[in-house]
């Protein structure tokens, strides 16, 4: 199937203390702010560590309260330590995880296979409607087996070449924790929530028995704001020092709003089974047809990137090869293939239907 796409680019606006957010996972310089407001489009459903692969519920909880036992690196998609130190597959079903040791649970419950098996159990549990199983695991089963205190070993129904990829979104909650969806949720990341307001806000505090490096923040408070222009507005007269998902229309000062890649591609399918698209003369010709470069910078952002597949750079399934077969825009070309086509027999002249979803 051949697509028309233009990689979109998510705008952020932040305030000139924006960097602190970036030690809400990861120290860095020290900072005489301890805490910041960081405002969010929407208020999480939940704060159930099994549905941070949901971005109201993630960006509050993953890396922050929750950790995972391997930390995909958006700089090069790299695989990295996190809970877990090493990992590699024994067999064909099997992959073995080292596990890192002296870790507890902000409550100081010591993090062991058994925690961690419960904590997957739970998030694909069938019972359950969590995200990690509906958009990571749906219709897949994994089993973990404890082999030593720091080792376990997950067990897959058929080999899964890329589990280790698919872990990265498994963040692990406490033990034992009840099959249901609650708002609140223990983990071993360096914060722990201190305390959610209902049609409020989230209050983030550090935990005082995070193993790794002790952040340079003491916490973070959460607010949501739907209306971007109220967000924006929010970190330009100081009520909060970072906002999500600005509009290009609110990011208007260059020193403070910037633009960063997310992982949505906008683009028009074509539907290839329906005709006159059944024929790939068709097809190729609406590819030619588009003036893509024309469209960007004066329909589309000019912050944006032009896509030549489904998935950007630095995320699972990019195909480089791809990117060197983008169609170029020819109006003669795409003329002469529809010519083509209508010689053939092929019904070019058929009214074409556009639908478009937003979500």
């Amino acid at each position: 199937m051949f697509r028309i796409s233009l990689r979109q680019l998510g705008t952020t606006a932040v305030s000139v203390v924006a960097l602190m957010a970036i030690a809400l996972i990861a120290p860095g310089a020290a900072f005489a702010q301890k805490t910041i407001t960081i405002v969010i489009p929407e208020e999480p459903d939940s704060l159930d560590n099994c549905n941070s692969p949901r971005s109201a519920v993630g960006r509050v909880i993953r890396q922050n309260v929750n950790e995972t036992l391997i930390e995909l690196d958006p700089n090069d998609s790299s695989l990295k330590p996190r809970l877990a130190t090493s990992w590699k597959q024994v067999d064909a079903t099997t992959w073995r995880f080292n596990l890192r040791k002296g870790i507890k649970y902000s409550d100081g419950t010591p993090l062991t296979p058994e925690a961690i098996a419960s904590s997957i159990d739970k998030a694909l549990s069938p019972k359950l409607d969590c995200n990690a199983r509906t958009k990571m695991f749906s219709g897949f089963t994994i089993k973990v087996v404890k082999v030593d205190d720091a080792t376990i070993d997950i067990v897959t129904p058929r080999p899964d070449p890329i589990l280790p990829v698919r872990m990265t979104t498994m963040t692990i909650g406490a033990p034992n924790e009840p099959i249901r969806i609650m708002n609140n949720t223990v983990g071993t990341g360096p914060y722990m929530i201190d305390r959610y307001t209902a049609n409020s806000e989230v209050v983030l505090k550090r935990n005082p028995h995070y193993w790794g490096k002790k952040p340079q923040l003491d916490g973070a408070r959460y607010v949501w704001r739907k209306e971007s222009a109220v967000a924006a507005a929010m970190v330009k007269v100081g009520e909060a020092h970072v906002a999500t998902n600005i509009s290009h229309q609110d990011a208007t000062d260059p020193k403070t709003d910037f633009a960063y890649p997310n992982s949505e591609t906008n683009y028009l399918r074509i539907e290839s089974l329906v005709p006159p698209f059944t024929d790939k003369r068709v097809r190729q010709a609406l590819n030619y047809a588009v003036d893509r470069e024309g469209l960007h910078g004066a329909i589309i952002p000019k912050q944006a990137m032009i896509a030549t597949q489904m998935v950007i750079p630095r995320i699972a399934g990019h195909n480089h090869a791809l990117d060197k077969q983008r169609f170029e825009y020819s109006p003669e070309r795409a003329k002469k293939l529809l010519a083509e086509a209508k010689a053939a027999g092929v019904k070019v002249d058929t009214p074409i239907d556009l639908l478009c979803r937003i979500n």
